[in-house]
């Protein structure tokens, strides 16, 4: 692991390319932030409505309209009713509007669902709900109850 004149590490994987290490920096980054907003949403942590108000916040930085561009051809690869594929149009509607517009990011994307953005029965397909039935029981040899280390 020897840097290359750039500075990086080849350990980054991109074989001396900085540009091509800012991609990958890029996309791991903001692919997180993206990541960790869908997923406190799938969990039930915030409804459509507040989903979108973090997406409008997130959009208005240049990294994740890069990384957005970026991941295009995964987002047309999703199946149209899944909850990503929705998300995805919502965020590029976003995109759009923050395009024309950028002073107003708190009005831009899909209007409020009206409904507190719950989603009737299977409005995304066959994803499985985190329930209670889903965590890992006592029987299955696994602890239910999270353990604390450290400590008395």
């Amino acid at each position: 692991m020897t840097p290359h004149a750039g500075g990086l590490s080849r350990a980054d994987g991109v074989a001396g390319d900085a540009d091509g290490a800012r991609r990958a920096h890029v996309r791991r980054g903001a692919g997180r932030q993206y990541g960790a907003i869908l997923l406190g949403h799938r969990v039930g942590g915030y409804d459509w409505d507040v989903l979108i108000g973090h997406l409008r916040v997130l959009c208005r930085n240049q990294v994740s309209k890069e990384y957005w561009e970026m991941t295009v051809e995964h987002r047309l690869s999703l199946p149209s009713r899944s909850l990503e594929a929705r998300v995805g149009k919502a965020v590029d509607a976003i995109m759009d509007d923050l395009a024309d517009d950028p002073d107003e990011w708190w009005v831009v994307g899909p209007p409020p669902d009206g409904d507190g953005g719950r989603r009737p029965a299977g409005a995304y397909g066959s994803e499985p709900a985190c329930t209670a039935n889903s965590l890992p029981s006592a029987s299955s040899g696994a602890s239910a109850t999270p353990r604390v280390s450290g400590g008395a």
